[in-house]
C-alpha cells in the first residue's frame, strides 16, 4: 500500500506570481476560505504554492493577482537556515506537475480588478448549523 500525500485548492492569488530570477520557478499566494457557522464569518487561510518546469514560467507570465486558482499539489515541509543563521521552516503546497493549475476566472486587466466574486454561503436561520466536531 502506497501513501497519499494530495493538497487541492480552490482559491484566488493574493499578488502576482513571482518567478525566480533564474526561471523555471515560480511561487503564488494562494487564499482559500471557509465558512464558520459557529462564528459566522468566513475564516481565511493563506497558502504558499510553488510551481518548477516551464508550466512555472506559463504561470508566472499569465496569471495575475484576483485570479481564481484550482490547484494540485502535495504538501512539502522544509527546515532551512535564514541568512542571520536563524533555524525556519517552511510549508508548501508543490504542483502536481501535470494536473497542476487551473485558472477559472480572470479578473479584469491584471490589476485585481474585474467582476465581484459571489458572497460566501452563509446559512440563514431557518437552517440547521451543523457542528464541526462531529465524530465520523
Amino acid at each position: 500500500m502506497s501513501d497519499v500525500n494530495k493538497i487541492i485548492l480552490l482559491g484566488n492569488l493574493t499578488a502576482n506570481p513571482e518567478p525566480s530570477p533564474d526561471g523555471g520557478r515560480t511561487t503564488m499566494r494562494v487564499a482559500t476560505g471557509r465558512w464558520r457557522s459557529d462564528t459566522r464569518e468566513t475564516e481565511t487561510t493563506y497558502h504558499r504554492v510553488v510551481v518548477f518546469g516551464k508550466r512555472a514560467d506559463v504561470i508566472a507570465d499569465h496569471l495575475k493577482k484576483g485570479a481564481r486558482v484550482y490547484v494540485e499539489g502535495r504538501l512539502s515541509v522544509r527546515k532551512y537556515v535564514d541568512q542571520n543563521g536563524v533555524e525556519k521552516w517552511s510549508t508548501d503546497i508543490v504542483v502536481d506537475p501535470y494536473n497542476g493549475v487551473v485558472e477559472f476566472q480572470p479578473r479584469g486587466n491584471g490589476n485585481g480588478g474585474g467582476s465581484p466574486q459571489p458572497e460566501p454561503y452563509k446559512p440563514d436561520s431557518t437552517e440547521q448549523a451543523f457542528d464541526d466536531d462531529i465524530p465520523f
